[in-house]
């Protein structure tokens, strides 16, 4: 990056041609000539006019090396009467940082054994393994991931931490999810650092966390931070989880202007993670496939990720968004969203939606989520109580994501294995497989569309209804809920009638029916499935195989 120096008088016009930065010999480069080092033009050419002189200044900007060995961005006007010099290679006295390590976080835990650096098993505490540093070279450019090691606890079911226990996780360290493997749910506890000063104000720079790596603004752990500039204007998407780049699996951005910050200022203090210009135009629900075309404090979820086994985006179109936006200066409002919260128990996730109108569609007029193309129209999601952070501009209740605007069939408590399988109505229909058995189809609801557009079904001839509105949810109902799959009136033979009041007190059903007894759902598995998913006072039914 070139920065343009506007010299407005001849004062520092001329002052300019001498050595650049009033640089002076000084002991810590004690057996080199500073100016053999520099090769800074002296005061030749006085013969042209001054303001010709000023039109012939160029900055360039260059990178100079600390007696630390570490490096640091330097920029210097120099005359280009004759050929431009190189780059100085040292900095001048007083530029480089006078302190060795990254200042202590005022917010953050206390450092634990998770996070610390290492080279093998051994170096980590507590059964930790070690994440190895890993340095690959793509494109001519250098890529560390783990820079210096990092210790980390992991594991899955029982042999994983958990997220809403935070003592399972070693003191300075938190659980997170990382997803699932081979059909098991992994965890991991990770370093804990903080985005944010007590006045939610937050840090320019990786508070908590070793040189290297980046303060994760979602989750709040220490994670590798970015190499260099070019791959915060790349997409990378490891389709063979081999964890290397190929050519294939690469996507340049040529127009992005991204940058990594990665080298410590005076006070031994960097990000590690991209910095972008943003998008004055971009507004939140918008289509992206890279951070850089978002707005600013941005994220981008990529319409580029995609399942690698059905080759499906996982965010078709992309979304623009802004994380954690209760911190002062990532407001959704000037950017068209309102800040939802997503958060669980022991965790926060805060990020910038789109409000609109439950009970609109891609076909209403004025719809003010994403509406073309199909494949990648936004539907109208209720939103639950206490979702948004801050009243919607237009009282709107609900918020725009990803729907299924497929050709499904299937109806609400029929077996799925993926949305596509299933009808839906608004877009709001999917496959629900929370309970890790056998998926079936449902849609989103609230008590607005089970009476105004019967998204859980209709009424029945005898006054029943068909359908119930729970967890946020629509379950098929049922009413033998004292007999056995196969002959209790669920669609699928296979499943249970559960009795109602397995779901809680809060039902809906549509104004002027009746509730049903029992809701269909996939059959228990044991007593501990039953305790797991609906309290530990819940038994499994040998008869019914329902949860009561």
């Amino acid at each position: 990056m070139i920065y343009f120096i506007f010299l407005f008088s001849f004062q520092s016009c001329y002052a300019s041609t001498q050595r650049i930065g009033d640089i002076s010999t000084d002991d810590s480069y004690a057996g080199e000539d500073f100016d053999d080092r520099l090769d800074v033009p002296d005061d030749r050419g006085r013969d042209i006019p001054f303001d010709d002189y000023c039109e012939q200044m160029v900055c360039v900007d260059c990178e100079c090396l600390c007696p630390d060995g570490t490096t640091m961005p330097w920029g210097g006007c120099y005359s280009v009467c004759e050929s431009i010099p190189e780059c100085p290679h040292y900095c001048p006295p007083g530029y480089c940082p006078s302190c060795t390590e990254s200042p202590g976080c005022p917010t953050a835990p206390a450092d634990g054994p998770v996070g610390m650096p290492c080279t093998s098993h051994e170096d980590c505490e507590l059964g930790s393994e070690c994440f190895y540093e890993d340095v690959q070279y793509f494109n001519s450019e250098t890529y560390v991931n783990w820079p210096g090691g990092y210790c980390s606890l992991y594991g899955s079911g029982n042999e994983g931490c958990d997220p809403e226990i935070p003592e399972t996780c070693p003191e300075g360290s938190k659980c997170i999810y990382l997803g699932e493997y081979f059909n098991r749910e992994w965890y991991g506890c990770f370093d804990s650092c903080s985005v944010a000063d007590e006045d939610g104000i937050p840090y320019d720079w990786a508070c908590g966390c070793r040189r290297g790596y980046q303060c994760n603004i979602n989750s709040e752990i220490c994670l590798p931070g970015c190499s260099n500039d070019r791959e915060c204007c790349e997409f990378w998407n490891d389709l063979n989880q081999d964890g290397l780049r190929e050519e294939s699996e690469v996507i340049l951005f040529e127009d992005c202007t991204g940058w990594c910050d990665n080298e410590w200022n005076s006070e031994c203090k960097a990000s590690y993670s991209c910095k972008y210009p943003g998008n004055p135009n971009a507004k939140v629900g918008d289509s992206c496939q890279h951070d850089y075309q978002c707005m600013q404090s941005g994220t981008c979820l990529s319409s580029l990720y995609t399942d690698p086994i059905t080759g499906n985006p996982y965010y078709p179109g992309g979304y623009c968004t802004i994380f954690e936006c209760t911190l002062k200066g990532r407001e959704c409002s000037p950017s068209g969203g309102v800040c939802a919260n997503f958060s669980g128990t022991n965790y926060r996730n805060y990020m910038c939606v789109t409000p609109c109108d439950v009970g609109t569609s891609p076909q209403t007029p004025g719809y003010k989520c994403r509406a073309t193309p199909l494949e990648e129209a936004q539907a109208c999601f209720p939103a639950w109580p206490g979702m948004f952070v801050e009243e919607p501009p237009q009282g709107e209740d609900g918020f725009c994501w990803f729907g299924n605007f497929g050709n499904g069939n299937k109806e609400i408590g029929e077996s799925c294995n993926d949305d596509s399988e299933c009808a839906s109505h608004l877009g709001l229909g999917s496959c629900f497989d929370w309970f890790g058995r056998i998926g079936f189809c449902t849609a989103s609801c609230n008590q607005k569309l089970v009476n105004e557009n019967r998204i859980c079904g209709g009424i029945g001839g005898d006054g029943i209804a068909e359908g119930v509105c729970a967890w946020g949810y629509c379950w098929e109902g049922c009413n033998n809920p004292d007999s056995p799959p196969g002959e209790n009136g669920c669609r699928d033979n296979r499943f249970a009638c559960a009795p109602l009041y397995i779901l809680g007190a809060e039902t809906f059903v549509p104004e002027g029916s009746t509730r049903p007894l029992g809701v269909c759902m996939p059959p228990c598995a044991s007593d501990s499935w039953c305790a797991e998913y609906f309290g530990s006072s819940r038994r499994c039914d040998t008869v019914t195989r329902a949860c009561r």
